[in-house]
């Protein structure tokens, strides 16, 4: 396995996210991820590139095994880390595609889900500070 990939693998674990997701959100599908992690591929658009670096927040240098500590391109805000969590993102769908709920009531339960989360991150934010 080569350094683009291993750490694409290893970014991915550690985020919690399967290929397929990383795929879903950088619109590849789930073969090309797994392509770069096990095959030594590399993307062939300068664009999924800096999506994958900005999906796990971290530079190139770093992907492409120029640097050997992740650097954070900047810090994410709550609500990136949200739009990011894979988790977050299946309730959400899972509730938007429900036939039998009116959208005012879908509305208050993805709304009720992201404050939910929302004080999840903040207190394990709090707890990593102590």
């Amino acid at each position: 396995m080569d350094i683009f990939g291993q750490r694409l693998k290893e970014l991915r674990l550690i985020n919690g996210f399967t290929q397929e997701q990383v795929g879903d959100l950088l619109n590849l599908s789930r073969k090309t991820i797994h392509g770069y992690e096990k095959l030594g591929k590399m993307p062939r658009e300068s664009s999924s590139l800096v999506g994958i670096a900005r999906l796990f927040n971290i530079s190139l240098d770093y992907l492409f095994g120029v640097i050997d500590e992740p650097k954070a391109l900047k810090e994410e805000s709550l609500d990136e880390k949200l739009a990011k969590d894979p988790y977050l993102q299946k309730i959400v769908s899972e509730i938007q595609t429900n036939k039998r709920l009116p959208e005012e009531q879908k509305l208050r339960i993805i709304e009720a889900a992201y404050a939910s989360y929302r004080e999840s991150y903040e207190l394990e934010s709090q707890s990593k500070k102590s």
